[in-house]
């Protein structure tokens, strides 16, 4: 009685959370590795760091890890029962063998789409510290660059995941403001 809704309905639910969850590290690593690289080309491969260490190592801790465990635990984009309370993911448990939500389409696609937002959060920045477009009134040091890309880069990642989320519930706006909030008190 109980086998066809662990096997369609949490099977599915899990491989739909999984596959998610793999492809947004993927994009995340790339948001955060990308910078540091192109920083390094742009120095003159000096040694100088982009953002100090233990950003990095705390963006994998705390600033980005709660937000994608807390959609990865309580997201789901259909219901586990229809009206007549039969289980309705018999119908759609085909996505798994079909590999529509993990291929190598969409994982180009995350890759890809984590590139080219690091090269945004990278070259806006830098572009506007070297030619001086926006005039500030105290002098803008690469520290302050460096705290505008990692900003840009804990808030990219969020935002993507309020975006990709089917269903919200007090534990993902929890995962999600508690990445934002540790990064406010680690960083300010």
């Amino acid at each position: 009685k109980f086998l066809p809704i662990i096997m369609f309905g949490h099977g599915r639910l899990c491989y739909f959370r999984n596959s998610f969850a793999i492809l947004f590290s993927f994009y995340k690593s790339f948001l955060v590795t990308i910078p540091q690289v192109a920083f390094a080309f742009k120095t003159g491969f000096s040694r100088s760091q982009a953002f100090p260490d233990w950003y990095s190592a705390l963006f994998n801790l705390l600033f980005s890890s709660l937000p994608i465990f807390s959609k990865s635990i309580s997201d789901y984009d259909i219901p586990m029962f229809n009206n007549n309370n039969s289980p309705i993911h018999v119908m759609t448990y085909s996505e798994g063998p079909k590999d529509q939500l993990f291929n190598s389409k969409k994982f180009i696609f995350w890759v890809l789409s984590g590139i080219f937002e690091s090269l945004i959060i990278f070259f806006i920045p830098f572009i506007n510290f070297k030619n001086k477009l926006i005039k500030f009134s105290y002098p803008v040091t690469y520290e302050f660059l460096s705290m505008i890309w990692f900003s840009s880069i804990v808030i990219f990642p969020t935002i993507k995941l309020i975006i990709f989320t089917r269903s919200f519930s007090l534990i993902t706006v929890m995962g999600y403001s508690s990445g934002l909030i540790f990064f406010i008190i680690f960083a300010y």
